[in-house]
């Protein structure tokens, strides 16, 4: 089991440095950047291999995302803080409201407390192209799922929607350019 989980961490590593290799092709990158998308593939992939075999995103990676985004900002354009800041607070705390009141009329999750404060830290990476990394991790969960309906036999199982956001997080991060 062990191994298993070592081929996938090495796995989701490959896709996430071919990710960043192949990103100079389409967007001239600056240091502080290159540095910054580094740094974010270890607590992404991290939250990536716990949300898959837990169903939970651990609060560590998600704090080390926000980490980076605030440390890359300080290094390139320290006044967006004062804008990014309040909107990643007032994202985490919309999703977890939206979230939080799904669960108490249905019972069912939909976006977990985990899922929100990732995409709060997402926020401080990537600012206003958060609505980007929804969307891209929006439709790679409805792919997934629909996948895992015609690989179950129509079985409903449930899909994290952890490391869409994560890999979302990262390509919006790169490909959005020296902002």
């Amino acid at each position: 089991m062990q191994i298993a989980r070592v081929g996938h961490a090495i796995s989701f590593l490959g896709v996430y440095v071919l990710t960043w290799t192949a990103s100079f092709a389409f967007v001239p990158l600056t240091l502080p950047q290159l540095i910054a998308a580094l740094a974010l593939m270890v607590p992404l992939i991290c939250l990536t291999m716990t949300d898959l075999a837990k169903a939970t995103i651990p609060d560590g990676p998600s704090v080390s995302v926000a980490m980076v985004g605030a440390v890359y900002h300080l290094q390139t354009d320290a006044s967006s803080l004062v804008i990014i800041f309040p909107i990643s607070a007032l994202v985490l705390v919309a999703l977890w409201l939206a979230g939080e009141i799904y669960w108490r009329k249905t019972s069912t999750e939909a976006l977990g407390i985990g899922d929100a404060k990732l995409i709060a830290a997402g926020t401080l990476c990537v600012g206003e192209m958060i609505w980007v990394v929804l969307l891209v991790a929006s439709f790679g969960g409805i792919i997934a799922v629909f996948l895992s309906r015609i690989r179950d036999d129509g079985q409903q199982s449930a899909v994290p929607f952890g490391p869409f956001l994560a890999y979302a997080i990262f390509t919006t991060f790169l490909l959005s350019g020296s902002q």
